[in-house]
C-alpha cells in the first residue's frame, strides 16, 4: 500500500492486480491491474486496465461480474461497497494485443490486511475529518480536544500542517483534511485488556458525531476514511467513503459567535441526537445541515440571510407545534366565526383606491389568521429554551426575518452583515438548546 502526495496532503492510494470473477461460479474471467485513489473531496476513483481483452465483449462481460482487488505487495485486498458508478470505458487499439480500460466511482471502499483475523475489533481507531476548523485564528496551532461520546473516549487532533491547510481554505476554498479523530472504547474486556470496537461500529458512532461537529463548527464537515489498528499499533483495516462534505465557512471563522464557542465536551455529552427534547433525530440532522448551509458564503448576502430566516421559521414553527401553541384558535372556529366577518369588513370598504382586485388580495391574507404570529413563537421558544434576549434584540430578529421573508432584502443595507450574523447566532443557540445543551451560550454578535 502506497501514498500519493497532493498539496501537502497524503491521500490513500492503492495499486495492484484486479481479478474479474463470475458472480455465480467465482470463475476467473479476466485479470489486469488497477490504480485507486481517494481525492481531497472524498471521491473514490478506481481505474482498471485489462490487457489482451477483446473488444467489444469486454464491456458486457467485465461490468456484470465481481471485481476483486489485491495490492502489488500482496498484503492487502480491497472490496467496493455500496453504489458503483462507471465513469468511462475505453479500448486502446494501439496497445499490444489491445487493452480495455474502465474507470469506476465507488461510494465506499474497504481495504483489509490479508493476514488479519476475520471480523476483528480494535482498541484504537482513527478517522480523517475534512473541513473541521478547530481554532478561530490561523496564527496558532489549536490544542487537541478530548471528550466522551456515547461509549467511547474521543480525541480531536489537528493535522501537522493545520495552519497551511486553513490558509489554503481561506485563500482558494475547497475541501481539506484538517483533523483526525482518535476513538477508544471505554472500559476493559473480560481479560483486562482495553475494550475494543470494530471499524463498522466506529463508523456508526461517527455518523452520530458528525452533526455535533457540524453544529459546533458551522462547517459541512464529514469523515473521509477510518483506520483500525491492532494492539501492536499496526494498521489492519481501512474504510473509505465518498462523503457529502462542504467547503470552508468564512462566516463562522470571522463573525458572530466565533470568539465564544460553546463547550464541545458539554455539547457532545448531551448525547446528540439521542436525547432531543422536542424534535426527532432526523429533524435535528436536517436543521443542522440547514444551519451549515446558511453559514456558507453566497454571491449575494440576501441569499444567505433568506436561508437563515427560513431555518428560523422552521425551528420556531416546529417547536410551537410540539407545544400545541402554533395556533391562537382552532382552524374550524376561525373559518366559521372570524373569517366571514373579516371578509365582510373588507367588502364594505368603499375607498376608491381599494379596488376589487385589492380586496381579493386582502381576503387571501386573512386565511391563516388562526395561526400564532412570529413574535409569539419566538417568545415561546426563547423562554422555554432559556435563550436570554432583550425585547429590543427579539424585535430586531423578528424585523430582519420579516423583511427577508416578505421583501427578499435586509431592512438596512448598511447593517446587512450584522443582521445576517444575528440570525445565524439565533439559529445556533436554538439548535444547541434543542439537542439538550445546558451550558453557557455565546452572547449575540455585536453590531
Amino acid at each position: 500500500m502506497e501514498f500519493m502526495e497532493v498539496y501537502r496532503s497524503s491521500f490513500p492510494s492503492y495499486e495492484g492486480a484486479v481479478v474479474v470473477e463470475d458472480n455465480e461460479t467465482s470463475e476467473e474471467k479476466a485479470r489486469g491491474y488497477f490504480e485507486a485513489v481517494q481525492a481531497p473531496d472524498g471521491q473514490i476513483t478506481i481505474g482498471c486496465f485489462f490487457p489482451h481483452v477483446a473488444w467489444p465483449d469486454a464491456e458486457e462481460d467485465i461490468c456484470k461480474h465481481n471485481l476483486r482487488y489485491y495490492t502489488r505487495d500482496g498484503g492487502w485486498s480491497l472490496q467496493t461497497e455500496g453504489c458503483i458508478h462507471v465513469l468511462s470505458r475505453r479500448y486502446h487499439a494501439n496497445h499490444e494485443k489491445g487493452m480495455y480500460e474502465i474507470v469506476i466511482r465507488a461510494s465506499n471502499l474497504r481495504a483489509k490486511k490479508q493476514s488479519r483475523r476475520e471480523n476483528p475489533d480494535y482498541d484504537c481507531l482513527r478517522f480523517a475529518i475534512a473541513s473541521l476548523v478547530l481554532g478561530r485564528s490561523d496564527t496558532h496551532i489549536p490544542q487537541s480536544i478530548t471528550f466522551s461520546f456515547q461509549d467511547s473516549s474521543l480525541t480531536i487532533k489537528p493535522v501537522e500542517d493545520y495552519q497551511c491547510r486553513i490558509a489554503h481554505l481561506q485563500s482558494v476554498g475547497g475541501v481539506e483534511h484538517t483533523a483526525d479523530i482518535i476513538i477508544r472504547k471505554k472500559g476493559r474486556d473480560p481479560q483486562g485488556l482495553p475494550a475494543r470496537k470494530s471499524l463498522d461500529e466506529a463508523a456508526s458512532l461517527m455518523e452520530d458525531l458528525i452533526p455535533v461537529l457540524r453544529l459546533w463548527s458551522g462547517n459541512k464537515l464529514n469523515w473521509l476514511y477510518g483506520k483500525g489498528y491492532d494492539y501492536g499499533g499496526c494498521l489492519s483495516e481501512t474504510l473509505h467513503q465518498s462523503p457529502v462534505v462542504g467547503g470552508y465557512s468564512e462566516v463562522t471563522f470571522r463573525y458572530g459567535w466565533s470568539t465564544h464557542p460553546v463547550n464541545l465536551c458539554e455539547l457532545a455529552a448531551s448525547d446528540f441526537p439521542k436525547q432531543v427534547r422536542v424534535l426527532s433525530d432526523q429533524d435535528i440532522r436536517e436543521h443542522v445541515d440547514g444551519f451549515v448551509e446558511a453559514c456558507q458564503a453566497r454571491q449575494f448576502r440576501e441569499n444567505q440571510g433568506i436561508a437563515a430566516a427560513t431555518l428560523l421559521d422552521a425551528l420556531v414553527a416546529q417547536h410551537a407545534e410540539t407545544r400545541g401553541k402554533d395556533t391562537i384558535m382552532s382552524k374550524s372556529a376561525f373559518k366559521k366565526h372570524v373569517q366571514p366577518a373579516l371578509r365582510k369588513a373588507i367588502d364594505d370598504i368603499s375607498v376608491p383606491s381599494v379596488s376589487d382586485h385589492v380586496k381579493c388580495q386582502l381576503k387571501s391574507f386573512v386565511l391563516g389568521g388562526y395561526r400564532s404570529n412570529m413574535r409569539n413563537r419566538v417568545e415561546l421558544l426563547s423562554e422555554e429554551l432559556s435563550v436570554c434576549m432583550s425585547d429590543d434584540l427579539r424585535s430586531r430578529v423578528i424585523k430582519v426575518r420579516n423583511e427577508l421573508v416578505h421583501e427578499g432584502r435586509f431592512p438596512d443595507n448598511e447593517r446587512s452583515e450584522a443582521d445576517r450574523n444575528l440570525l445565524l447566532w439565533m439559529n445556533f443557540v436554538v439548535l444547541c438548546r434543542l439537542v439538550g445543551y445546558e451550558g453557557e451560550l455565546p452572547p449575540p454578535p455585536s453590531n
